[in-house]
């Protein structure tokens, strides 16, 4: 996304809708940002749904090279691949174990 607001709602039902998992990455602390206006539109809507917010921990990242910074904050593709697929396969074994 481009921008937070104004924010696609009917998207993100849509996505919730959809998908067994709705991912949120950005480069900002997670309260207050993009996984905030997800898990309020769900709410608003009382829609359930599995989400993985991907952001900073609640602190800034320290000034580097862009690359750097991603490589320390685990933004890189391969880092943010490897973190959904450990949550995608987490739940899945969580569904086996309960069936």
């Amino acid at each position: 996304m481009r921008t937070l607001k104004p924010v696609d709602k009917e998207a993100i039902l849509h996505a919730a809708e959809q998908a067994g998992l709705l991912v949120s990455v950005e480069d900002h602390f997670k309260g207050g940002g993009l996984y905030s206006i997800i898990a309020e539109v769900l709410l608003e809507r009382e829609v359930k749904a599995r989400v993985l917010p991907i952001a900073l921990d609640g602190r800034w990242f320290k000034p580097a090279l862009l690359n750097d910074v991603l490589a320390h904050e685990g933004f890189t593709a391969e880092a943010l691949c490897a973190r959904i697929k450990a949550e995608l396969t987490r739940t899945s074994r969580s569904r086996r174990s309960t069936l």
